[in-house]
């Protein structure tokens, strides 16, 4: 574009005048282009953006520097805001077409040159520096939109990596790592440092899950009512996701001291409760809630990646025990079940021509189809999993179903499940 802008004012008679401030305004678009390609964060295109605004100044003193206006000084104008458009999209166009007409018109204002002639230049120019910058950045556009899939693997998997790395460095920094309940224990075991409770515990989930205790002290079991259904003030915690304090009675008609302080991940969600009770003969005060709330604020981090991790190893669990049975299914089983048909043959064989034989296959053939028997349900263990769409009584009933087909024996199964612990009234 500047060989161009140079041919043209050549001529036209007017290269000696455009050439100095052409080779300038070009050397500051190298420079831009050097740091862009360097590709070293966001302060180098910051630094590249500092530079392309100097380049659209010198384009816009290059128009009113010369006595006349010369028009290959205003085609000047197009160089720094195409760049911008490329780059920077339509925004980076608009202010450097911006700054080199501010440029221009204030220094005509100061060299007395402001006539209808000169804005007329000036106007036309800038709007087809406008349109020059709007074409850059159409263009970035329509390559971004050819470029394919894969080139932007390798970038992923250094982000991943990177990722990973971090992860690591944090599981070492964050006391109990990335264990749901140790981090549970440790959140319990600071607020046994700032608030007494003769019961504790942390309880944990997300939305409309049910709670799940993570960790209990004082009892054996949860000694508080589900709070997702629950209309005491735990249960008002759990639905509003706002801390609270206040008395509770319990099925012996006991009254209690309750508090109840919400975790919350990072952007604000409630992901569990933290119960802490005692006699109501000593409520807890004001401090002890405001002490509570910030041990809740400090450890709700450390929980949160805790829980996110633990789900993301147990996605991981699953692929692998699906890996490894249709590994199994699809190699060792199918080999026996090949070798069990080899016997079978030779039991056919065997009764004619070698009758002695025939007993030992008979016994050669149980003992294979027991292996293969077990071998069946090896993998049915593999593919039964615990999973965050089934519950427990369903993968116990499945499991069931399938040692009764193989086994033949007669089993009843009366399971009540309850995601919440209660205690035994017994």
């Amino acid at each position: 574009m500047v060989c161009f802008v140079l041919a043209i004012s050549f001529v036209l008679g007017q290269g000696l005048a455009v050439l100095p401030w052409a080779l300038l305004i070009l050397g500051v678009d190298l420079a831009v282009g050097r740091l862009i390609a360097n590709n070293d964060g966001r302060a180098r295109r910051r630094e590249a953006f500092a530079l392309l605004l100097v380049a659209a100044v010198v384009a816009g003193v290059s128009v009113w520097i010369n006595p006349t206006p010369v028009s290959g000084a205003f085609m000047l104008l197009l160089v720094p805001a195409y760049r911008a458009g490329e780059v920077w999209g339509r925004r980076g166009t608009l202010l450097v077409v911006m700054m080199s007409t501010a440029a221009a018109s204030l220094g005509g204002f100061a060299a007395h040159r402001l006539d209808p002639v000169f804005v007329s230049y000036l106007i036309q120019w800038g709007g087809m520096a406008l349109m020059v910058g709007v074409l850059g950045a159409w263009s970035t556009f329509l390559r971004e939109q050819s470029a394919t899939p894969q080139s932007f693997t390798p970038g992923a998997a250094r982000e991943a990596a990177l990722l990973l790395r971090r992860l690591g460095t944090l599981a070492e920094s964050i006391d109990g790592g990335f264990d749901a309940p140790a981090s549970a224990e440790l959140l319990l075991d600071a607020m046994d440092a700032r608030v007494r409770s003769t019961r504790r515990g942390v309880l944990v989930g997300f939305g409309s899950d049910p709670a799940v205790p993570f960790a209990l002290r004082g009892a054996e079991r949860a000694p508080w009512d589900e709070p997702t259904a629950d209309q005491s003030l735990l249960g008002q915690a759990w639905r509003s996701g706002e801390s609270a304090i206040g008395l509770r009675t319990n099925e012996s008609g006991d009254e209690r001291a309750v508090m109840a302080i919400v975790l919350r991940d990072n952007s604000g969600e409630r992901i569990g409760v933290v119960v802490l009770d005692r006699s109501a003969t000593n409520p807890f005060s004001g401090s002890d809630f405001k002490a509570a709330v910030e041990v809740g604020e400090i450890h709700s981090a450390n929980l949160d990646v805790a829980l996110i991790f633990a789900a993301l190893r147990e996605r991981a669990g699953y692929e692998e025990r699906e890996r490894l049975a249709r590994e199994m299914h699809d190699g060792i089983a199918q080999e026996l079940v090949a070798i069990g048909y080899s016997i079978d043959v030779l039991r056919r064989q065997a009764k004619t021509e070698a009758p002695g034989l025939s007993t030992s296959l008979n016994t050669l053939r149980e003992d294979l189809s027991g292996v293969l028997v077990d071998l069946r349900l090896r993998i049915s263990d593999l593919r039964i999993a615990v999973r965050p769409d089934q519950g427990l009584g369903a993968i116990v009933g499945a499991r069931l179903q399938r040692f009764v087909s193989s086994t033949g024996l007669g089993v009843v199964l009366r399971l009540i499940e309850s995601a919440f612990l209660r205690p035994s009234p017994f």
